[in-house]
């Protein structure tokens, strides 16, 4: 009796765990199966709202707002300072420049100038303006003092351009900033979407 009680009581246990194996081999058939259609109604939302993402978090729009963000943040500051030093060039005085200017043959130029009008005043001390070498040192002058006046003006002309190249550059990523802040707004409740269905998934 007591082997036959053991042998039934295995058959039964062995009778309920095929039929438990059978209900979660159903039950796992379902699961497959909505979440085959979950996933499915979660790319095929991503698709109807232009939502891409780089991994489970990160939104391309998003990431692509926070680069203009930064490079924006950049030109803002190149402007800055080439509207700095254009407003210093055009406010200081001409023979001012070649001290602001490292990249200008102006200070050559200027002590040269310079050294030329001494001479001409030492001249003057000896000799009339009449004499030659008054006369040859003088006509130097006005050549020298001409290509002085074009190297400022080249170098009050590159300060323009660079700030205003600098104003350009900030004022067309200023305008796509806000065009990408305006994509990311609009895909925001998007988002809360597709983070409920992700959620479902999960």
């Amino acid at each position: 009796l007591a082997s036959e009680f053991i042998d039934s009581n295995v058959e039964a246990r062995w009778k309920m765990s095929q039929r438990t194996g059978e209900w979660l081999s159903h039950q796992l058939d379902d699961l497959r199966v909505k979440m085959e259609r979950s996933e499915e109604n979660l790319q095929n939302y991503a698709r109807r709202a232009n939502l891409t993402f780089t991994d489970e978090k990160n939104n391309v729009s998003e990431q692509k707002l926070g680069q203009l963000q930064t490079v924006l943040s950049g030109a803002q500051s190149e402007r800055i300072s080439a509207q700095a030093r254009y407003e210093m060039i055009k406010s200081s005085r001409p023979d001012a420049l070649s001290s602001m200017v490292a990249d200008s043959s102006l200070p050559e130029l200027e002590a040269k100038l310079g050294e030329l009008r001494r001479t001409e005043a030492e001249l003057l001390l000896t000799f009339t303006p009449k004499h030659e070498k008054v006369i040859r040192i003088r006509a130097q002058i006005p050549a020298l003092a001409a290509e002085i006046d074009r190297q400022r003006a080249i170098v009050m002309d590159h300060a323009q351009k660079e700030y205003e190249s600098a104003q350009l550059k900030e004022k067309l990523l200023a305008t796509e900033y806000d065009r990408q802040t305006q994509v990311v707004s609009g895909q925001s409740e998007g988002s809360i979407e597709y983070g409920i269905l992700k959620r479902e998934v999960d």
